[in-house]
């Protein structure tokens, strides 16, 4: 028997509209680099009236995960 620890970075983010959740975003960064996101519509009806602020927070979301990838990737 072994055993084996993973470390990562984990985000998390909500973009709301007038106090309310539109979309829930997590994003978990491995040790080497490597990550996986997941983006949720909690409010269909929220999200299509406010598309284009959702999508702006969404890909600063994801600008804020490459970041954080390549400063892992450059420490390894």
């Amino acid at each position: 028997m072994s055993l084996s620890i993973n470390k990562s970075i984990t985000l998390s983010a909500q973009v709301k509209i007038e106090n309310k959740i539109a979309i829930q975003m997590t994003a978990s960064i491995s040790d080497d680099g490597n990550s996986y996101t997941n983006e949720n519509t909690i409010d269909q009806e929220l999200y299509l009236a406010n598309k284009a602020e959702c999508r702006k927070d969404m890909a600063a979301f994801r600008e804020k995960v490459y970041e954080l990838e390549d400063v892992v990737k450059e420490t390894k």
